[in-house]
């Protein structure tokens, strides 16, 4: 039987309240985990979760301004931008998955005020139906009800700027993070406008690459010198493996550096490595190790345990003792694996003597 994703998208569109679209996203859940396991096709799965969540939010966001509206606030008073960050943005949540958010309002003079004290109240309220249903906010702190995440176009160049500038840890750790925008709602030209001055800026300067490549090879270590995998040693998790932190991360982060570095505004990681292809950057058998790894990865999130907790869903991105058979640890073994080759390649790239591999077409085919 086919996965019933139009009935889910169309009662997302009718529905009136948080609760109501919990509950389709309830039912989508039971069926994801329980008919169509994403075993026999990752991609498929995690796109149809995409695009249901997507619409969760979207309707979410609508919901958000008819309150604001009914409140006496009016209607947006500017353009703006709901968007997504990490996974999310990279179209790669999971079931699971929390909130990684923001606002970009476009800077109309005359106007600050009123779209600054408007974008505020959006802000907290479209986190709070989230959480409704069922989407925790990010630990992070990265939501729109943040200011720090919640700004006009003209605030957001200048703060992208000033990272790049300053180029500290935490700046560069943020700038990456933005860069994986994508609009959920509203004027998709205002994140394009944060992404496109992201990409330009890593492409202009090698040194700006260079400082991004130190905290794309930061990585949490999963494999042991005898090729055994790390487990969790303390807490509830004790016994597990870190799916999220030791196999998904590093290959996406390696991924994304070298998408900023050619110019590639694709934000979905199995595109960015296409798009890599294409152009010459990306040799044909890393690319297909990458894509591979990739898919093991999806599954391996896809398939770590969550929980609902005070109304929201949630989940460690670690795989139990139980679900760590031996297939499904030579898969993991695989997985971080082929993260280490790709970050090692990466990494050679910026050695000197190898610059003009930084160059679309300078791929080593």
């Amino acid at each position: 039987m086919a996965v019933p994703r139009e009935d889910w998208l169309k009662q997302i569109a009718c529905g009136k309240t948080p609760a109501e679209l919990k509950c389709v996203r309830e039912r989508m859940m039971d069926r994801m985990l329980g008919q169509e396991h994403p075993e026999s096709d990752p991609f498929g799965w995690t796109e149809t979760v995409n695009i249901v969540q997507d619409a969760i939010l979207l309707r979410t966001a609508a919901l958000a301004e008819e309150e604001l509206a009914v409140r006496g606030l009016g209607r947006p008073p500017v353009p703006y931008a709901f968007v997504l960050f990490g996974s999310g943005g990279r179209r790669e949540q999971t079931l699971w998955s929390d909130q990684d958010n923001g606002l970009v309002y476009r800077q109309v003079p005359g106007t600050e005020a009123a779209a600054s004290a408007y974008f505020e109240q959006l802000g907290l309220r479209l986190t709070s139906l989230l959480e409704e249903a069922g989407f925790p906010p990010c630990e992070g702190k990265v939501t729109c009800r943040e200011p720090f995440w919640r700004r006009s176009d003209e605030a957001w160049l200048e703060t992208i700027r000033g990272w790049i500038e300053t180029a500290a840890w935490e700046e560069l750790r943020y700038l990456l993070i933005v860069s994986d925008v994508r609009c959920i709602h509203g004027d998709s030209e205002l994140a394009c406008v944060l992404a496109g001055t992201i990409l330009r800026s890593v492409q202009a300067s090698p040194e700006l690459a260079r400082a991004l490549l130190a905290n794309t090879l930061h990585r949490k270590a999963a494999m042991g010198v005898f090729g055994q995998l790390i487990r969790e040693r303390y807490g509830k998790d004790t016994g597990s493996v870190d799916v999220k932190y030791g196999e998904y991360i590093p290959l996406v982060n390696a991924i994304r550096l070298l998408a900023l570095e050619n110019g590639i505004h694709e934000s979905t990681t199995v595109y960015r490595i296409r798009s890599l292809v294409s152009l010459g950057v990306l040799p044909y058998a890393l690319a297909d190790e990458c894509l591979n790894a990739l898919r093991l990865a999806l599954l391996h999130r896809a398939i770590a345990p969550g929980r609902e907790e005070h109304g929201v869903y949630m989940s460690a991105g670690k795989l139990p003792p139980a679900m760590l058979t031996k297939e499904r640890v030579r898969e993991l073994k695989q997985g971080v694996k082929a993260g280490k080759t790709l970050q090692a390649w990466v990494e050679a790239r910026h050695r000197p003597g190898r610059t003009a591999l930084l160059r679309p077409g300078g791929g080593d085919r």
